[in-house]
């Protein structure tokens, strides 16, 4: 199913399909419902609202990237970067880039021309993205909010974020944040796991961490679906 609406300067796509990711690798194959809406020339911080305690560091954005993302990210990664426009003289601006998946992808497919910024709350992840790039491919890198975006109005062709915006506390102002820094007609594209009931993986890696503790499981988990 396809969903998209027009708005007076930007174009916003909601693509609801099904699809199935072979996970031969743990014996497991589990149908995904998504929606769908180098090495760094510079790291800018801006002030973030992320507690230090919550922030993913040391040894976890590595472990994060490379045991998490071949299975989880990768493959929408490529769908997602599939959809964006492709204009030699665009200008894409991701959300939430965490460990540089859809970085990665998108640096790849897109026309060496075009500008790049990749922002995410947590340095320490896209510090760990930051080595996935050599010193010719451009990216920007950014400390930066969803919510607060430190950008001028109508800057960006196209905003994306994969699966990152089921973890901003506002999503209604992340969205009108999107909103205001894409010229008119662009696209914002997300990535979104639907409910935990369609997602068997998820469900049983939650049941299976919650089977550890005899009260108060973590419930992290289940905030992603």
């Amino acid at each position: 199913m396809c969903v998209a609406a027009r708005v007076s300067r930007a174009f916003f796509a909601i693509l609801l399909k099904p699809t199935r990711l072979a996970l031969q690798k743990m014996g497991l194959c589990a149908e995904q419902r998504f929606q769908i809406s180098i090495r760094p020339l510079a790291l800018v911080r801006q002030c973030s609202c992320v507690k230090e305690r919550t922030k993913f560091s040391g040894s976890i954005p590595a472990a994060y990237d490379r045991y998490l993302g071949p299975i989880l990210f990768q493959p929408y990664a490529e769908d997602l970067a599939a959809r964006v426009p492709v204009k030699k003289t665009s200008s894409v601006l991701e959300l939430a880039c965490g460990t540089g998946i859809l970085t990665r992808v998108l640096r790849t497919y897109l026309p060496s021309k075009v500008k790049l910024i990749a922002t995410d709350l947590n340095e320490p992840m896209f510090r760990q993205a930051a080595a996935k790039f050599g010193k010719g491919e451009k990216v920007r890198w950014l400390e930066a909010d969803a919510s607060d975006l430190p950008f001028d109005d109508r800057k960006f062709d196209a905003v994306v974020c994969q699966f990152g915006i089921m973890f901003v506390a506002d999503k209604a102002l992340a969205a009108r944040e999107a909103y205001r820094v894409l010229k008119r007609n662009g696209l914002f594209l997300f990535s979104v796991w639907d409910a935990m009931k369609h997602n068997k993986l998820g469900e049983l890696a939650h049941r299976t961490i919650a089977s550890y503790f005899k009260k108060d499981p973590p419930t992290f988990l289940s905030g992603s679906f």
